[in-house]
């Protein structure tokens, strides 16, 4: 699940430099819907899955990265597709989320895009659950 605060969200066409090195932040007036569509669908080619998707119509705007959420959602749906290597169903919702002072995630109250991806795959072991955000980190046997 991810939340990310519209405010960080706002999609605009910009290119800036930052400590004298070129940094171009491609945005576009869009829908968070259509990136993560267009990420899904190209990680899912030749795959025999597929995948459902349940967004809300109206989702805030918000400032991203396109391609830093593309890419994290390139990146679940490759990990979904292996977890799966008989075929499925991917299911990725998104929604609009307002969170008051006293709600139990540990986020301040505010508005915020909620994100999901589900599959139906054999899930994480319990030994790997710790070290799945370590970079590299990987159970798929190693090739030489």
């Amino acid at each position: 699940m991810a939340c990310i605060p519209p405010e960080q969200f706002k999609l605009s066409r910009r290119a800036a430099s930052i400590d004298g090195a070129d940094y171009h932040a491609w945005h576009q007036d869009d829908y968070l819907a259509e990136i993560i569509r267009d990420a899904a669908e190209f990680a899912l080619r030749g795959a025999n899955l597929r995948c459902e998707y349940a967004m809300a119509t109206d989702l805030w705007l918000a400032e991203v990265d396109a391609g830093q959420i593309a890419q994290v959602i390139h990146n679940l749906v490759i990990n979904a597709k292996q977890a799966m290597p008989e075929g499925g169903i991917i299911t990725i919702r998104a929604a609009n989320l307002t969170l008051g002072e006293h709600d139990q995630l540990a986020l301040p109250a505010g508005r915020y895009l909620h994100l999901a991806v589900q599959d139906h795959g054999m899930g994480i072991a319990e030994e790997n659950r710790e070290r799945i955000f370590e970079p590299f980190f990987s159970t798929s046997p190693k090739i030489s």
